[in-house]
């Protein structure tokens, strides 16, 4: 049963994923002690209510998938399949879309981290991206009155209309400030916050069951980390402070680039930034190997510098997320899910690597892991069966040597984190994902999935050997070098300073 159950989830991803958010969503009808306003709770029930009603939907269709393989032919049952799925894809887009808020940020997430999904249903699923239904420019007028008591038009020398990006959060104008700078401009959906606070309260439920399937999971400490982070992603002065550190840290780089951000124009609701042009993922996807390999080298140096050197992680890393330009310049955009680490933090995350791939000891190395948080103390597993279950996760910097990244191998981590129990059960019942490190998930469930989207090569364990404290490797690269001219350059001026 449960091998057929595990098909199951393999082959209908997409309603599985959606299955998987009704264990929350069905707890709007638990009986639970509510501490906010009634108008809290209702939000939280209309917005269980709709993804409940979405899922329902979902499984009829899959209903219908199931009988229509035991009494058609398997010609038919196909066809049968294939517009069941399109349905469900296209429903999924149309009610997130228009939900926005953290359960969007799913469906942005099933867009791109698994490549057993159809490449229809993965383009549909893209509009959630960069692409969702925006709100009327009526209500961005009201927004604007409401934060600066001043039209867009009076606040701007030049304010578009139509924005050129909507996502799960706000959307994005294009304008000119009074002194001339192109800028844009993010706008928040209003009562966003709410929304998403309904979203996570409908989280509750989970702790109930997730003691039946993972034994060492913290669940409650994980899922308060993650209200945290998804919370301060709606306070955009927040985000401006993210993203300012990032600017100042980056600036002078080569080939990073972080847009500046025009304090004087933003506020809690209202962020602007610097506006830079460039090309989008899909754009990229069309280029020379060559440029895609430097694109990606450039991402995965800007993600690991980043939590090794400025101790952050730019949580939300997905294609909308990045423009692009030649040579492996790339332009760096949305900073409001950031995680911040202490120096103990990335001690523990370092010491895994160093027992891993610099000085092998396999007993040190489950310490490690326990001592991270990652695998309860004297769990009935083996040092066989961990190292087994590692053994994906850390092949991408395993050997020093050039290794080209696929959708494959982004899927089988994926697969990895959502579904380990399949093939390694009595380690996953065991582990956990310590709420300190929680963030970092997307890099297994979204970075990784952006380098194999592109078949990136390159030599990551050596790049990865540039940006690890104690190691400081020689770069190798042409990207590396440049950079590493950039770094004795701010080094030097640190010290003069």
């Amino acid at each position: 049963m449960t091998t057929n159950l595990l098909r199951f989830v393999h082959k209908h991803r997409l309603t599985s994923l959606l299955l998987l958010a009704a264990v929350p969503i069905i707890s709007i009808f638990g009986y639970k002690k509510y501490n906010k306003e009634l108008d809290s709770k209702k939000h939280q029930i209309v917005r269980g209510k709709d993804s409940l009603f979405l899922i329902l939907r979902s499984f009829s269709r899959t209903v219908v998938v199931f009988s229509s393989k035991v009494f058609m032919g398997k010609e038919k049952s196909k066809v049968i399949e294939e517009q069941m799925v399109m349905k469900n894809t296209e429903d999924v887009v149309n009610t997130l879309g228009n939900m926005k808020g953290a359960l969007m940020k799913l469906g942005q997430l099933a867009s791109f981290i698994d490549d057993g999904l159809p490449e229809n249903v993965r383009e549909s699923l893209k509009q959630l991206q960069t692409q969702a239904p925006p709100m009327s420019y009526e209500l961005v007028e009201k927004i604007f009155i409401e934060n600066f008591d001043m039209l867009p038009t009076a606040m701007f020398r030049k304010f578009e209309k139509i924005p050129i990006a909507a996502a799960s959060i706000g959307q994005v104008h294009k304008a000119v400030t009074l002194t001339g700078e192109k800028v844009a401009v993010k706008v928040q959906y209003p009562n966003i916050a709410s929304t998403i606070e309904a979203d996570l309260a409908n989280l509750d439920l989970t702790s109930l069951f997730a003691p039946l399937l993972w034994k060492g999971l913290d669940l409650k400490s994980l899922v308060e980390e993650l209200k945290v982070r998804l919370l301060e992603e709606v306070d955009y002065l927040n985000e401006a402070k993210n993203q300012q550190m990032f600017y100042e840290y980056y600036l002078g780089h080569p080939f990073i680039k972080i847009p500046k951000v025009y304090f004087e124009y933003s506020n809690r609701y209202i962020l602007t930034s610097e506006f830079v042009n460039g090309s989008s993922f899909d754009e990229l996807l069309t280029w020379p190997q060559t440029q895609k390999d430097l694109a990606a080298e450039t991402i995965y140096r800007f993600s690991f510098r980043s939590i090794y050197r400025l101790k952050a992680f730019n949580g939300d890393p997905h294609p909308g997320n990045y423009l692009f330009h030649r040579n492996g310049k790339v332009t760096f955009l949305d900073f409001g899910l950031v995680k911040l680490f202490s120096d103990d933090e990335l001690s523990q995350l370092t010491d895994i690597w160093k027992y891993t791939l610099f000085e092998y000891d396999v007993d040190k190395l489950r310490s490690a892991v326990e001592n991270a948080g990652f695998l309860m103390k004297n769990a009935p597993v083996t040092n066989e069966e961990l190292i087994d279950f590692m053994e994906v996760f850390i092949a991408l910097v395993a050997k020093n040597e050039e290794l080209q990244l696929t959708p494959e191998y982004a899927s089988e981590i994926a697969r990895r984190v959502l579904f380990g129990r399949a093939s390694h059960k009595e380690v996953v019942k065991y582990a956990n994902i310590p709420s300190a490190y929680a963030i970092l998930q997307r890099i297994n469930l979204g970075l990784i999935a952006i380098l194999g989207s592109l078949y990136a090569k390159s030599n990551w364990r050596s790049i990865s050997e540039e940006m690890w404290p104690s190691i400081n490797g020689e770069p190798i690269t042409d990207l590396g070098k440049k950079e590493l001219i950039w770094l004795e350059s701010k080094n030097k001026a640190h010290l003069l300073s």
